[in-house]
């Protein structure tokens, strides 16, 4: 996992494409984009009283947030990363931050207590 992480830190500073686009892209800056459109589709719900959706769309925000940090630190030409961020859930985008932050067991234990307990609350948003 090191060398796939460092390699992909290298490729990643190189001209980046999704699939067969073939263009300059910032991955990570997309997934910003989505991710605030996510935020106020959520904030214009609450807005109108329409909570159960305003809560779909705020989770959607925070897992393209997630993504966004993800893509800023691997290449997302790779495809070992598109796949492993193919998933539609913010449990598994969360754990694959912390599986690409370090490399460090104890390093990532600590990330992981520290996001799930402070910043998550334990809450597990696949079964809201």
């Amino acid at each position: 996992m090191k060398e796939i992480i460092e390699q992909s830190e290298r490729d990643n500073r190189k001209n980046m494409h999704i699939g067969n686009f073939r263009r300059k892209i910032d991955v990570a800056s997309e997934f910003v984009k989505l991710a605030n459109g996510d935020e106020l589709a959520a904030s214009t719900l609450a807005e109108n009283k329409q909570y159960k959706q305003a809560c779909y769309f705020i989770i959607q925000s925070m897992e393209k947030n997630i993504r966004a940090t993800i893509f800023t630190r691997v290449n997302p030409n790779l495809e070992y990363f598109r796949v492993r961020n193919r998933t539609h859930s913010l449990d598994s985008a969360v754990e694959f931050l912390i599986d690409i932050v370090s490399t460090d067991k104890i390093i990532k234990e600590s990330v992981s207590k520290q996001l799930k307990s402070y910043v998550l609350g334990n809450t597990q948003y696949n079964r809201l």
